[in-house]
């Protein structure tokens, strides 16, 4: 998928669990718009295995074209592709096993408040809520959803991911079957508060999930930590990340 800068979101590629959005089960070749997007003022976009999303965005005011503005559907987040394991936050009509146009996950998951970003893994959805909480829904078989157990939530719906409810998140990203977040403060707030000598909230990371091969120091700490119901994640501390990404591992 890419995103123009007009906020239109075009797809191609495979698209037999309908992970293109163009209303089809099939795949395509060369990009087309996702009808079911236009209007929205898509601000960004993310792809697991056989699922999409996108999440509706500001829009500059038509008078200064500087200060932007909520439009009434700003920070919804849009999912479709397959349905398996619930990773799209919900259950197609007709109880197909795929959604083939992007279709809105309830904002009442997480109290209607907006959503500022999402990641996707392989068979699962990540997003952050505008108050710093980070919601999860999917397949769960290795801890990616970050909840203290190994259940999938296919009939629950997206849930909060436990042990960061006090923690406020910026960013978030997924690999095949694991997940980062990053707390703390952002990139210009840190370096305004440097320079006005505020003191400063050091960023810090949250990993969860597979980590790597069943011999991974991490993977096998989080197994000891799930199966001892301590804490299922760990921090890399004295770290000052403002970006992370994840690959398949």
């Amino acid at each position: 998928m890419i995103l123009s800068d007009s906020g239109e979101v075009y797809s191609w590629g495979t698209g037999n669990a309908g992970q293109l959005g163009n209303g089809k089960a099939r795949s395509r070749y060369t990009p087309l718009a996702i009808a079911g997007l236009r209007g929205k003022y898509v601000t960004q976009v993310a792809a697991g295995e056989q699922h999409s999303a996108a999440i509706s965005g500001l829009v500059l005011s038509p008078k200064t074209f500087v200060e932007p503005f909520h439009c009434a559907d700003s920070g919804l987040l849009y999912t479709w592709g397959s349905a398996d394991h619930c990773r799209l936050g919900y259950l197609p009509e007709d109880d197909n096993s795929f959604q083939v146009t992007p279709a809105v996950v309830p904002a009442s998951y997480w109290g209607d408040k907006r959503v500022v970003q999402v990641a996707c893994g392989a068979t699962f959805t990540t997003a952050v809520i505008e108050d710093g909480s980070v919601f999860t829904f999917g397949l769960n078989s290795v801890g990616q959803l970050g909840v203290g157990d190994l259940e999938s939530r296919s009939d629950d719906g997206p849930v909060q991911v436990v042990g960061l409810e006090s923690v406020e998140i910026r960013k978030v990203a997924c690999g095949y079957a694991h997940t980062a977040a990053i707390s703390g403060m952002h990139l210009p707030s840190l370096m305004m508060s440097k320079f006005l000598n505020l003191g400063e909230k050091k960023p810090d990371i949250c990993t969860f999930g597979a980590m790597g091969p069943r011999d991974n120091w991490a993977l096998e700490r989080i197994w000891y930590d799930l199966k001892n119901k301590k804490k299922f994640f760990f921090r890399i501390q004295n770290l000052p990340p403002f970006f992370l990404g994840c690959s398949s591992q």
